[in-house]
């Protein structure tokens, strides 16, 4: 969701497996993402995002990012950071701007 020019805001969920022993843990993230390219002028666009998680626990979280081009209407992004631990990560994004992405 746009907050202006240059900052984007979402909310992520997930639910998912863990082993050792084997349960199922949930998580749900506030993000808040800045573009570095918020009008679209290249094909790839780099971005810093941070926000709150919980987990189990509370934490912290802090991304890079850099989108690629749309493709359809899907955005693709590759981020690394670090929030409950490191992350590496894919993103697919809907993508509701016309130009490069």
């Amino acid at each position: 969701m746009p907050l202006g020019t240059y900052v984007r805001s979402g909310l992520i969920g997930g639910v998912g497996p863990i082993t050792n022993p084997l349960r199922f843990t949930a998580r749900a993230e506030l993000v808040g993402r800045f573009l570095l390219d918020p009008l679209y002028e290249h094909r790839w666009g780099p971005y810093v995002a941070g926000g709150l998680g919980v987990a189990s626990h509370p934490y912290l979280l802090v991304v890079l990012g850099l989108e690629g081009p749309k493709w359809g209407g899907i955005t693709p992004a590759l981020e690394a950071g670090v929030g409950d631990g490191l992350r590496v990560g894919i993103a697919l994004r809907r993508s509701q701007v016309k130009g490069w992405r």
